[in-house]
C-alpha cells in the first residue's frame, strides 16, 4: 500500500508542476501583450501631441494677422521662418493620405526626426527622447468670411507622427480671425 501512495504523490506533483508552468507561460504572454498595448498607447499620445503642436502653431500664426497672399499650395514647403507660412486657396484634398500635397512642414527645434525608432542621441535635441518618424505638418485653407463680414474663417489641419509610420494622428480646427477694424460705411 505504501508503494502505491508514493506513485500517486509523484503523479500529483507532476500534474501540479505542469499546471503551474502553463499558468506562468500564460501570464508571461499576457504581460508582453500589455507591454505592446502600453507602447502603442504612448506612441499614439506622442503623435497626437505632435499634430496638436503643428495645429496650434498654424493658429498662432493666423492670430498674428500674418495672412499674406493666398497661394495655390501645389507643393509642400518647409517652414524655416514665419515668412514661409501660407494660406491655401483650395481645401485639403484628402486628409487621410500623408504626406499632404501642398502642406507646410514644421519641425520644432527640440524634436528629433529619424525613421530609426531608437532614442535621440543629438545633444541639441531633448536627450533620451524617442525619435519621431517625420516632422509634423499643417495645411491652412481659407473658407471665406462670416455672414456679417466681421470674421474670416480658415480650416486648419495638423498631422504628427510618433516613432513609426503607423503611429500618426490628424487633428482639424476651424479658426475665426476677427478683424480689428470694421468698415462701418458699407464700402
Amino acid at each position: 500500500m505504501k508503494n502505491s501512495q508514493q506513485g500517486l504523490v509523484l503523479v500529483t506533483s507532476i500534474i501540479m508542476l505542469a499546471v503551474t508552468t502553463i499558468l506562468v507561460l500564460f501570464a508571461f504572454r499576457n504581460s508582453s501583450m500589455y507591454e505592446r498595448i502600453s507602447g502603442n498607447t504612448m506612441e499614439k499620445g506622442r503623435s497626437f501631441q505632435a499634430a496638436q503642436s503643428s495645429l496650434r502653431f498654424a493658429e498662432w500664426w493666423l492670430e498674428r494677422n500674418n495672412l499674406g497672399e493666398i497661394s495655390d499650395c501645389e507643393t509642400r514647403n518647409t517652414v524655416e521662418s514665419l515668412g514661409d507660412l501660407r494660406v491655401c486657396s483650395t481645401a485639403l484634398a484628402s486628409g487621410t493620405t500623408l504626406p499632404w500635397s501642398g502642406s507646410s512642414v514644421f519641425t520644432p527645434k527640440a524634436m528629433a526626426i529619424s525613421t530609426d525608432a531608437g532614442l535621440n542621441t543629438d545633444s541639441s535635441k531633448i536627450p533620451g527622447d524617442a525619435n519621431y518618424y517625420a516632422s509634423p505638418e499643417f495645411y491652412i485653407s481659407e473658407l471665406g468670411s462670416t455672414p456679417g463680414g466681421r470674421e474670416m474663417l480658415y480650416s486648419v489641419s495638423g498631422a504628427g507622427f510618433g516613432a513609426n509610420a503607423s503611429s500618426v494622428s490628424i487633428v482639424e480646427s476651424t479658426f475665426a480671425f476677427k478683424y480689428r477694424t470694421i468698415n462701418l460705411g458699407g464700402l
